[in-house]
């Protein structure tokens, strides 16, 4: 619900493609939705391990919702960063949904879920966030601004950029 509902706004009300202005409302919405959802998705977690409710059938479900929280994510923020209608926004959407899809095969054969330092399930939860807070409190139109000195770079070219090679520095580092 904390997810499905504000990707629903989203696109619904401002259209199928990744581009525009997107309002500073949905913006502020978007950031507390998101930390609620993260929130209770550790609570559930944490309180079926504390009462032997935990069980594999549970801990797919979970993960299979999780999973389509970070496409969905995923997508909310390239539309927010007005990323374009290119290829950059299928890259930004495999990358993160291959992380998560091999940090998933990784549990299941090694039996834990390991994860390094500067991981995406904490370290990019307070990224998500603060993106979406800083750009519903200064608007999102900075994201598709060229940066001074460099015509044709947008500011979210370079920070999608980023976050596809960290990407590889996280695997590189477990």
């Amino acid at each position: 619900m904390f997810t499905v509902v504000p990707l629903c706004l989203l696109f619904g009300l401002y259209g199928g493609d990744f581009q525009g202005p997107v309002p500073a409302w949905w913006c502020i919405l978007e950031a507390v939705c998101y930390f609620i959802y993260r929130l209770l998705d550790e609570m559930d977690g944490k309180q079926a391990r504390k009462t032997g409710n935990s069980s594999p059938v549970g801990l797919m479900f979970d993960h299979g919702c999780d999973s389509f929280t970070a496409a969905f994510i995923c997508l909310m923020m390239s539309k927010m960063m007005q990323i374009g209608n290119g290829p950059l926004t299928l890259l930004i959407l495999l990358g993160i949904t291959q992380s998560f899809y091999f940090s998933t095969l990784e549990e299941y054969y090694i039996g834990g879920l390991y994860l390094g330092p500067f991981n995406g399930a904490t370290d990019g939860s307070v990224l998500i966030i603060a993106v979406f807070l800083v750009s519903g409190i200064f608007g999102n139109g900075f994201w598709a601004a060229s940066l001074p000195g460099y015509e044709g770079t947008r500011v979210v070219d370079i920070f999608f950029y980023v976050i596809f090679l960290s990407q590889f520095v996280a695997v590189a580092l477990k």
